[in-house]
């Protein structure tokens, strides 16, 4: 299996061409995008990938996201989307397009799926009309995101950890390992869409945000086209305050010792051949 691994630049190429193959599934669809977070940072600073970092993450409008979740039949011989929605052995609140010659292992993070070298899927919620009531409410999100969190991690009882909250999350761990995803993400799910996108002014990534990221709306409502590793994908027309917001002066490298990834992942080709056309 060490002679299957995927090298860097390959992970990156076939990342690529994952985003490459979600754009197209967009466009056939009518279905809006936007490149988001470290690949929205990447190509703006970069012109692709950030160079210590190794993932895609791409931001979709929820009724958009929902209908993705609806068309996509999984039936193509190398990709597959994975959700909760339709595989409760699945344990992310979002979804993920996956390469399926490629086997990715978290090493830190009790997923019972066999995915592949992936792309981050995000949908963009509403939170309100009121400042302050949708900073609430994503706190509320922020902090339902975290419990899940803490109840898949692969290892317990490490460091100081209080001993009863690790009990306690050991056994959400077993219930939700149980009883799968379903059950439980619809309670989440009920949580981040509590307001409906197209009548709040404030939006944000409520499955996986942070809260650095209450916008309003109107930001996500225009785009235009950058380059990422040659070729074009939509961005925010105003990245710069989409950036700002998220890293503060964006343009400016961070440490040198800071510059690594911060993924705890192996990849494997399932082939001893690597994959033509990379």
């Amino acid at each position: 299996m060490e002679n299957n691994i995927v090298s860097n630049e390959d992970f990156k190429k076939i990342c690529t061409q994952i985003l490459i193959e979600f754009k197209k599934i967009c466009e056939k669809n009518n279905l809006t995008f936007f490149l988001g977070y470290g690949t929205a940072l990447g190509a703006v600073r970069h012109g692709g990938f950030i160079p210590w970092d190794d993932d895609i993450d791409v931001i979709m409008p929820r009724p958009d996201y929902e209908k993705l979740i609806q068309i996509y039949n999984n039936e193509d011989e190398r990709y597959l989307l994975l959700c909760h929605e339709i595989d409760d052995s699945y344990f992310y609140p979002f979804a993920k397009l996956c390469d399926k010659s490629t086997i990715l292992i978290e090493k830190h993070f009790a997923n019972d799926k066999n995915m592949g070298i992936y792309i981050d899927i995000f949908p963009l919620d509403g939170n309100g009309n009121e400042r302050k009531s949708a900073e609430k409410h994503l706190h509320k999100c922020i902090k339902t995101q975290q419990k899940l969190n803490n109840a898949m991690a692969k290892h317990f009882f490490r460091g100081n950890n209080n001993a009863i909250k690790e009990i306690m999350r050991y056994f959400r761990y077993r219930i939700i390992k149980r009883i799968g995803s379903k059950h439980y993400y619809k309670k989440l799910d009920d949580l981040f869409k509590k307001y409906l996108l197209h009548d709040s002014l404030y939006v944000s990534n409520n499955s996986w945000g942070t809260t650095k990221e209450l916008f309003e709306k109107d930001i996500f409502e225009r785009s235009v086209d950058i380059e990422f590793e040659g070729n074009v994908f939509p961005i925010v027309e105003n990245y710069d305050k989409y950036l700002s917001s998220l890293y503060g002066d964006y343009m400016k490298l961070p440490p040198k010792e800071s510059q690594v990834s911060h993924h705890d992942i192996i990849v494997y080709y399932k082939e001893k051949d690597k994959l033509n056309g990379l």
